[in-house]
């Protein structure tokens, strides 16, 4: 067992489940929207790490950790594959355990997601979404072992070093603040 999770050849073998499971969906909907690929079922398998730790306006709270290289002009940011957002880039991050502070949920998530080992630069601040109503510590890192292999990207998960300007271009929406604040620094 690798990271808690059998052998590759053991989840490669529930993959054969696939188009019985598109089948049986677009019978039931008549539509090929619900289709299940590899990483879909992955993220919809995934059991939580924690309990969600909310603060007293109930927004979730949550961590991440921006992974920089480079200097001026030539600064580089990494970005990994968004799990639940098929073909989208995002920041990696997610939410706080109880019992552990900022800067380590943001390490711990970086390890996990982008399967790298980090240090702390310095707090670059706190992002609010309302829409989904989370609370956001973002954290600046460097980064000190890329790992080939790490747990999510047995799943599919990738990352990718790009440009600001690039990274500005592939993010989600609700992450554009924060790497435009990146910019100004």
């Amino acid at each position: 067992m690798r990271w808690g999770l059998p052998e590759l050849s053991v989840k490669f073998e529930i993959f054969f489940i696939f188009p019985f499971i598109n089948f049986i969906l677009f019978s039931v909907f008549g539509s090929d929207d619900f289709t299940v690929t590899p990483n879909r079922l992955f993220w919809l398998m995934r059991k939580n790490n924690g309990e969600r730790v909310r603060d007293a306006e109930g927004f979730r709270l949550r961590a991440a950790g921006i992974c920089i290289r480079g200097e001026g002009s030539n600064r580089e940011i990494l970005l990994i594959t968004g799990g639940k957002d098929d073909g989208r880039w995002i920041i990696p991050g997610g939410g706080i355990e109880k019992n552990e502070n900022e800067s380590d949920a943001a390490l711990r998530e970086v390890f996990e997601e982008a399967g790298v080992k980090a240090e702390i630069l310095a707090r670059v601040g706190e992002f609010r979404n309302e829409e989904r109503r989370h609370r956001t510590v973002v954290f600046l890192l460097t980064v000190k072992e890329e790992l080939k292999e790490w747990e999510d990207g047995c799943f599919g998960r990738q990352r990718e070093w790009v440009s600001l300007e690039e990274a500005l271009r592939r993010v989600k929406h609700s992450q554009t603040c924060i790497i435009e604040h990146i910019c100004r620094m």
